[in-house]
């Protein structure tokens, strides 16, 4: 058991103690320690300076009304004082329910029956008729994983990140073919380092560095099929994680900038109920159209943008990137003709 979670536990009763004015003190509570520890094997015995230790920690960290009784030789709470961390408005609750049915969408296979447990355990904490458990049913995310995680190498993955161990994984490299042409597989092997995780448009990702070429790339992780923990160790980089942070072009393709797209009303409508790039402005033109500005986007996401739109999008600004977008939609032409 980690000595966080003992000392937590060690807290919580001590606080039940008090709450009971059971009247303890640093001695009563070592031999109550040392005892338990003997009963059960737990390794749960501390010393008295610890425990005056943490009596200091719940009155002056926690605020804990604490007083000294003399005829008793103990400590006890003069009020109803609650552990503020415990102390749930149902406002405070609802929240954290919410948060729990939004992440069902998202988090992975290993975690599900977690969370489950976990929101049912929230649950409790409300009061009868304050939130119907209907209306958690009613919320969930739209766009949920599209690929699942092997729980095995999720779970890898993570101890992997806590520890700071580099890993020798093999994935499919469907980004370079050529690695296993003329092979049935196109597993390719590397030592990595994990950085960081995240979620882009249903699929989970690590911001991972190649430990030979010192490439840094987001790979998937459902392409990951082994992965295996080296006596090797690396240091975060605090650049990946802040890069993470801005949540725009994370998978650092080329910009363009002050860009301008024309948009035919019927189409306005459902685009500009969305961001869809940094800066994004929206101008009504006299004949109804409309007009798109945006600071930047990532080149080929905008392309993406307005090819997905069938025609119903004209890029304006920068002209220079006119001519891809038309050799692009020529292709798709003649690859869609009727040849018949």
């Amino acid at each position: 058991m980690k000595q966080y979670v003992k000392r937590i536990q060690r807290i919580t009763y001590i606080i039940a103690e008090l709450k009971a004015r059971r009247y303890p003190n640093a001695h009563s509570l070592a031999v109550y320690f040392r005892k338990y520890d003997i009963d059960h094997n737990i390794d749960c015995s501390v010393s008295e300076k610890t425990i005056k230790r943490d009596m200091k920690f719940i009155k002056d960290d926690l605020g804990a009304p604490l007083k000294y009784h003399a005829a008793f030789r103990g400590y006890y709470l003069e009020d109803d004082w609650e552990l503020p961390y415990l102390h749930r408005t149902a406002r405070d609750i609802f929240v954290l329910l919410m948060m729990a049915q939004l992440a069902g969408g998202v988090i992975p296979e290993l975690y599900r029956e977690d969370l489950k447990r976990i929101g049912e355990n929230i649950y409790s904490f409300l009061d009868e008729g304050e939130h119907s458990l209907d209306l958690f049913e009613a919320v969930g995310v739209v766009h949920p994983l599209k690929s699942e995680v092997k729980p095995e190498i999720f779970q890898i993955l993570i101890a992997a990140w806590e520890r700071r161990r580099r890993l020798l994984v093999k994935f499919d490299d469907h980004r370079n073919p050529e690695v296993c042409a003329g092979c049935d597989s196109r597993l390719r092997e590397i030592t990595i380092e994990v950085h960081a995780f995240f979620i882009y448009e249903g699929i989970w990702y690590a911001k991972i560095i190649n430990h030979t070429t010192a490439e840094v790339r987001n790979l998937p992780l459902h392409l990951i099929q082994e992965a295996t923990p080296l006596d090797q160790y690396f240091i975060r980089s605090r650049d990946l994680l802040d890069g993470l942070k801005s949540q725009y072009n994370i998978f650092g393709y080329e910009e363009v900038e002050n860009i301008i797209i024309k948009c035919d009303k019927r189409t306005a409508g459902w685009l500009a109920g969305k961001s869809w790039f940094p800066g994004q402005r929206m101008e009504r033109q006299p004949n109804g159209e409309y007009y798109f500005y945006f600071d930047r986007a990532a080149k080929p996401e905008l392309i993406w943008f307005i090819m997905q739109n069938g025609g119903h999008l004209e890029l304006l600004e920068p002209h220079a990137l006119r001519s891809e977008i038309s050799s692009r939609a020529e292709l798709l032409h003649r690859q869609h003709q009727n040849n018949d």
